[in-house]
């Protein structure tokens, strides 16, 4: 798109005119992605402004940028851009799609379950052929600065007897490796998760684990947001404890794509209830096959409510939170 806009603006000698409209709300992350409302709405409206003739000319690129939330800086915060023939045209789109987000802010407002009643849930709503209630570890996402070795949601399905479920990616190369010595139908003691600090005072899970499947971690990710990369999690296996699976790697990965589970032998299709260590990427493979999703605020160091945030640097009056106070005021 950057390319053929060059190029038409290099042919055509001409000056375009740009509009830009700051919005006044920070959107959560997790709230973002474009293929859940009301993002996908308001995208949706983006790809029909762009190129549209109106009386005041063509626009000829609109962009809706929703922004990265946890930065503190001034100009934190999503952004309507747009470009076109006039002034007016340009004027015209921004405002079109600025006001759309406006009227959205309510909507962008997104629940964080708690682990007990996330699971509780899971628990409750999950049935054979329905799909698997998907569990976003969002605190512990690998791809935002996470370590992926918290153990709070996998703690919760244990202790609440959940069945037929699973939790990927645990990053713990130590128990990795010993589950694997173990070797595949052995029953080994480990002490799973936590050990790099990402959720201070807590402690690894202590117990016995069956090993189910032992592998070198080596895939072909087959989703959308991998796309078609060789994929390496290193010395790679799949526990069980009770009714709880545990893929276990050697390397850190956010999981969103199904390979990840997949290439250890289980399928996640057949799952009642699937923990990703993964804020919004997941949604591309895992959304179509999940009967419900569930964003968790469970303990990790990638904050998912920004209203706890200790921000210093936003202009005032941003609200930090969709419909919340505004900074500084």
């Amino acid at each position: 798109r950057a390319a053929e806009h060059l190029f038409r603006l290099v042919k055509s000698g001409a000056r375009e005119a740009k509009a830009m409209r700051r919005l006044d709300y920070l959107i959560p992350l997790t709230a973002q992605c474009t293929l859940i409302e009301p993002a996908a709405h308001i995208y949706g409206l983006v790809a029909e402004t762009e190129g549209r003739v109106t009386g005041n000319g063509r626009v000829s690129s609109v962009s809706f940028t929703t922004g990265f939330p946890p930065v503190d800086i001034p100009e934190c915060g999503p952004v309507v851009v747009a470009y076109g023939e006039t002034e007016a045209a340009a004027e015209e789109a921004v405002n079109r799609i600025a006001d759309a987000a406006r009227e959205a802010e309510a909507d962008f407002r997104e629940t964080l379950w708690s682990p007990r009643d996330a699971v509780a849930h899971a628990i409750a709503r999950s049935a054979p052929g329905r799909g698997p209630v998907v569990l976003a570890d969002t605190q512990d996402n690998p791809g935002a600065g996470g370590n992926g070795d918290t153990v709070g949601i996998l703690a919760e399905l244990i202790a609440q007897d959940a069945q037929n479920a699973c939790l990927a990616v645990l990053y713990d190369p130590e128990s990795a490796a010993r589950a694997a010595e173990a070797g595949e139908g052995a029953t080994v003691t480990l002490a799973l998760g936590a050990k790099t600090g990402g959720a201070p005072g807590e402690h690894p899970l202590e117990g016995a684990f069956e090993v189910m499947r032992v592998t070198d971690g080596e895939f072909l990710a087959t989703g959308p947001f991998y796309g078609g990369s060789r994929m390496s999690l290193g010395k790679t296996v799949r526990l069980r404890k009770g009714g709880v699976q545990i893929v276990v790697a050697s390397r850190k990965g956010q999981c969103a794509d199904k390979e990840m589970i997949r290439h250890t032998g289980l399928d996640p299709r057949g799952l009642g209830i699937l923990v990703v260590k993964s804020s919004v990427h997941f949604r591309a493979d895992f959304g179509p096959m999940a009967s419900e999703v569930l964003v968790v605020e469970s303990p990790g160091p990638n904050t998912a409510d920004l209203a706890r945030l200790p921000f210093t640097r936003l202009r005032k009056g941003l609200r930090v939170t969709p419909l919340g106070e505004g900074f500084g005021m």
